[in-house]
């Protein structure tokens, strides 16, 4: 029975802009139209109280959310990286680098997943009609 456990967890990482043109038949420079990357995944802690005891994690010890995937031509956006979702027992202590105690009694968003890039649509503006720009995720 293990009361004490240390895991890695990694919440998702944004998915990256993309640059590209329009392209048609009888459309001579159609403009930007590269599509935002996915925003990445979070890291859920589900409280359950039928659980008393760690043992779960004792083989498993890092935890990666999925990360959003980048950016189409036609203006489509990437799909959002999954949630990773953990259940611990109910009022588990948690401590961050032995420093912030937080007790998990409700369901927490407990990392934030990586903002999503923008596509070069995004960049385009009177001045700079065809952006060869676009920002990665985070």
């Amino acid at each position: 029975m293990k009361n004490k456990v240390k895991i890695i967890l990694t919440s998702g990482s944004g998915g990256a802009g993309c640059v590209s043109f329009r392209k048609e038949k009888f459309v001579s420079r159609g403009g930007p139209d590269g599509g935002d990357g996915g925003d990445g995944g979070d890291v859920v802690l589900i409280p359950n109280k039928d659980m008393y005891d760690l043992d779960c994690f004792y083989n498993y010890q890092k935890f990666n959310a999925g990360s959003g995937e980048p950016g189409g031509k036609k203006n489509k956006n990437g799909k959002r990286g999954n949630d990773l979702e953990l259940t611990l027992p109910f009022n588990c202590e948690i401590n961050i680098s032995g420093e912030t105690k937080i007790i998990l009694n409700k369901k927490t968003v407990f990392l934030k997943g990586g903002e999503k890039g923008k596509g070069n649509i995004k960049f385009k503006s009177s001045i700079n009609q065809e952006p060869l720009l676009a920002e990665y995720g985070g």
